[in-house]
C-alpha cells in the first residue's frame, strides 16, 4: 500500500521557487491498477520520483506498506526499491552493452544470480513472447521489445508496485497498447501494483482509477 501525507516538493531556480508538487494526500491500495495525468509540467513525474524514493521531498511524507521512507537511510532505502519496487521509464534504459537476460537480472548480478532468478528472467520474457530474444542486445531490438525487457527488468524481484514513467511514449500505439496489456495482465496474475503517468488518454482509459494532476495538485481522483 503507498500512502502519501502534505507531499510537497519545492524546487529552487535561480532566486525564485517552482512547486513540483503540493500537499499531495493519497492512498493507493495493493493490487490497484491506476493511472496519472496530466499536462506536460503539471508534477506528475515529480510525484512518482517521489513515490519511488528517487527524490526527497520538501516536506511531507511518502510511505511504504506503512514505513516512511525518509526514515530510511540509504543502504535500506536502495533495499526497498530493489525488492518492493520496480521502475518502468519512457525511454527504455537498458544497458546497450548486455543482452536481453542479462538486462533484466542486473539488479542481481554485484551479488550473484540464483539460478532460480535467471528461470524467473527467461519465464518472464518467455511470457512476453520474447523467448528467442533472449541474447540479443538493445540495439538489436525494437521500441516495443526494449520496452518489453524494461518491463521484465521491474518484476524480476517480484515487486509490490511498478512504477512507470510515459512507458508508451516512444512507442507507436499497436506497440503502447500491447504494453499496457502486459502490465495488465501481471497486475491480474501477481496482483502487482501499478501507478503508471501518462499523458495518453488511451493508456489511462485501460487502468481502474485516474488521477489527474494539475500545477502540482490533484484535481481529479477517479475509479471506474
Amino acid at each position: 500500500m503507498i500512502e502519501t501525507k502534505n507531499l510537497t516538493k519545492i524546487y529552487k531556480r535561480g532566486g525564485s521557487e517552482v512547486i513540483g508538487v503540493k500537499d499531495i494526500n493519497l492512498r493507493i491500495e495493493d493490487g490497484e491498477f491506476v493511472s496519472v495525468i496530466g499536462p506536460s509540467g503539471s508534477g506528475k513525474s515529480t510525484l512518482l520520483h517521489l513515490l519511488g524514493g528517487l527524490d526527497k521531498p520538501t516536506y511531507g511524507e511518502v510511505l511504504i506498506d506503512g514505513e516512511n521512507i525518509e526514515d530510511l537511510d540509504e543502504e535500506d532505502l536502495c533495499r526497498l526499491r530493489r525488492d518492493k519496487i520496480g521502475f518502468v521509464f519512457q525511454d527504455f534504459n537498458l544497458i546497450p552493452t548486455i543482452n536481453a537476460i542479462e538486462n533484466v537480472v542486473i539488479s542481481r548480478i554485484p551479488t550473484g544470480v540464483p539460478p532460480e532468478m535467471v528461470e524467473r528472467g527467461v519465464n518472464l520474457l518467455s511470457y512476453f513472447r520474447m523467448e528467442d530474444r533472449l541474447d540479443h542486445l538493445p540495439t538489436q531490438l525494437s521500441g516495443g521489445q526494449q520496452q518489453r525487457v524494461a518491463i521484465a527488468r521491474a518484476l524480476i524481484n517480484t515487486p509490490h508496485i511498478v512504477l512507470a514513467d510515459e512507458p508508451t511514449g516512444e512507442l507507436d500505439s499497436k506497440s503502447g497498447d500491447e504494453i499496457v496489456h502486459l502490465m495488465r495482465k501481471m497486475n491480474e496474475m501477481e496482483g502487482v501494483t501499478f501507478v503508471i503517468v501518462t499523458h495518453d488518454l488511451n493508456v489511462s482509459n485501460k487502468t481502474d482509477r485516474v488521477i489527474q494532476i494539475h500545477d502540482g495538485e490533484i484535481v481529479k481522483d477517479s475509479k471506474k
